[in-house]
Formats: structure tokens, C-alpha cells, sequence
């Protein structure tokens, strides 16, 4: 069986401009996925492509190698959660209720003991379950991006039985050092599961650490894509960010740590 969620030869064309240009890329089972890439490289239309909230003008976007157009909305929903860069909510709904959004596609009438257990879970590993009665527009930005990991984390929590899949858009934007490695860490532990994870990341050595294969985007397109010892180089990294850098190994992983050498 095919447990993986990819993109076929994907193009996104917006008027004149190329968003994405014939990229394929597949993210499996039980791995950890980085997409790193200058801004306007094309990464969350990529991630937009992979949730099945943007269809491609070119290619496909396949789970399980179904194309994403022959799953319903709320069988999709049940397979992969997104977790966008922003989330507006101005409504004074409780930290609890927020992120029991998630199992709205799991619930049939009234939310179940079930349904609150697992939220509650959820926001415990994501370290806000103290919170929970708190109003959501009352929390700090990394607070908020925690609350709504929770949301996404509930959503794919249960149903064991089918291969999941769990969308990053920048998940460590808002959040301080800690909770940066915390909420990676929370992805790998999932990883473990069996659920896919994808993830924008702007910190090369957070990708280092955490991410099982790495790809790097540039106008539209796939520059590399590999194991982060391959793809952590000076001159790769040099051709996507335009930055001199040195490679080190890492203190106390297998993996490369990248140091910035600013003129």
C-alpha cells in the first residue's frame, strides 16, 4: 500500500506568475519533511497544494496515491490536519473550545467524553492544558500557535487504522527557543505514530535536528531534496539563501549545525 501523501508533477499558475513549476515530492508514513526556501520560493503554495486546499492547474496531489479530488472533504479531514502560518479568532470561546474544533470531523451530534478527553490530551502535550478556561484572544501569539497545535493535533488523534498526516506552515514563528523545539519535538513523537509530517521551517539547524529528509525550494521549484547531512552544505545553501555559512558537526547530535557568516 501506498502511505504517503505527495504531489505529481504540480504546477500552480496565477495570472503570469508560476507559483509552482512541475514539482514532485512525497512525504511518507512516519516522517518528518522540512521545506525550507527563501521567501517566495513557493512553499506554502506547495503546503496549500499537499492539504488539498489548492488544486494544481498542472499535476496532481495524491494520498495513499488517490488523487485528493476523490476524497470527500470530511474524509480528508480525517486523514490530514493543517496548521496555517496565522490563525484569526476574535471570538471569546474558551481554550478548550478552540481546540476541540478539532474533532469536529469525528463528531456526530454532541462532542463525546471521548472527544474531550483527547482535546484535553492534546493541549496537555502541547503544555497549555492549564489554559484551558482561559478566553483564546486573551493568550499571547505563542499561546495562541500552541492552542491551535492542540486543534490540529486532536483532529488526527485517534483513527490509528489509516495513515495521517499533520501540514506546519511555520509552526515555530511566534513561539520563544523552548517552545520552538518543543512543538518539533510533539512532531517527531507523532512521527514515531506513523503520521507524516511537513513542515516550513526558516531555521536551518531547527531542520537539522528534527527533520528526517529536507527540500529546498527556489522560484517555484525543487533546488534539492535529501538527508540534512546532504543538504546542509555551504554552497547549497549558499544558492537558496544568497548567506555564507559554516558547517559544523553538532555537539550532540548526528546532524550538521549551521553558523552564519554575515559580511
Amino acid at each position: 500500500m501506498n502511505t504517503s501523501l505527495e504531489a505529481r508533477d504540480a504546477s500552480v499558475i496565477i495570472g503570469t506568475k508560476t507559483l509552482l513549476n512541475r514539482v514532485s515530492i512525497q512525504v511518507k508514513a512516519g516522517q518528518v519533511m522540512a521545506l525550507l526556501g527563501a521567501n517566495g520560493a513557493g512553499k506554502s503554495t506547495l503546503l496549500r497544494v499537499l492539504a488539498g486546499e489548492l488544486t494544481p492547474n498542472t499535476g496532481q496531489a495524491c494520498l495513499d496515491g488517490q488523487n485528493l479530488r476523490n476524497y470527500s472533504n470530511l474524509a480528508l479531514a480525517k486523514r490530514r490536519a493543517v496548521l496555517p502560518q496565522e490563525s484569526y479568532l476574535e471570538f471569546p470561546f474558551s481554550v478548550l473550545e478552540v481546540a476541540l474544533m478539532g474533532r469536529s470531523p469525528h463528531v456526530r451530534g454532541n462532542e463525546s467524553t471521548t472527544d474531550y478527553d483527547i482535546t484535553r490530551q492534546a493541549l496537555e502535550q502541547c503544555g497549555v492544558l492549564d489554559l484551558e478556561n482561559r478566553a483564546y484572544p486573551t493568550l499571547s501569539g505563542g499561546e495562541r500557535q500552541r492552542v491551535q497545535l492542540a486543534r490540529v493535533l486532536a483532529q488526527i488523534w485517534q483513527d490509528r487504522q489509516q495513515t495521517r498526516f499533520l501540514l506546519l506552515d511555520e509552526p515555530t514563528s511566534s513561539l520563544d527557543l523552548q517552545h520552538q523545539h518543543d512543538i518539533l519535538r510533539i512532531a517527531r513523537e507523532f512521527a514515531a505514530q506513523g503520521v507524516g509530517v511537513i513542515a516550513i521551517l526558516h531555521d536551518l539547524n531547527l531542520a537539522s535536528v528534527y527533520a528526517d529528509q529536507i527540500v529546498i525550494m527556489q522560484n517555484g521549484i525543487i533546488l534539492a531534496a535529501g538527508t540534512p547531512k546532504l543538504m546542509l552544505e555551504p554552497n547549497l545553501i549558499y544558492e537558496a539563501f544568497k548567506l555564507e555559512v559554516a558547517v559544523l558537526p553538532h555537539p550532540t547530535r548526528d546532524c550538521p549545525l549551521i553558523v552564519p557568516l554575515p559580511n
